[in-house]
């Protein structure tokens, strides 16, 4: 397997609940931030794909969370391809706390 993509990200505070950690269905928005870059760096920005009829639904996603990510976190979002198919990409993602502040 080559190296996974990493894709950075510092949170902000529109992302975050009151308790100070990034609300749960935000972490979906950046995966699909990572995944956008994972592409752009492969030479296949999704619009290019988009303006030539390939379409990228996603049609299942699951999520583990371990720690939370806080305001002002610096993350790194790791980004790999599992299983390139026909009609279907199957992607793994990790997320990694760098640093606070």
């Amino acid at each position: 397997m080559a190296e996974p993509f990493r894709h950075g990200h510092r949170v902000t505070y529109a992302e975050c609940t009151v308790g100070d950690h990034i609300y749960h269905s935000r972490y979906l928005d950046l995966l699909e931030a990572a995944r956008g870059e994972f592409m752009r760096a492969l030479g296949k920005p999704v619009l290019a794909l988009q303006e030539a009829d390939l379409i990228f639904p996603v049609i299942e996603a699951r999520v583990r969370y371990k720690l939370p990510a806080r305001y002002d976190d610096l993350l790194a979002i790791e980004v790999w391809l599992t299983r390139a198919e026909r009609v279907r990409l199957n992607f793994g993602h990790a997320f990694s706390i760098r640093s606070r502040n």
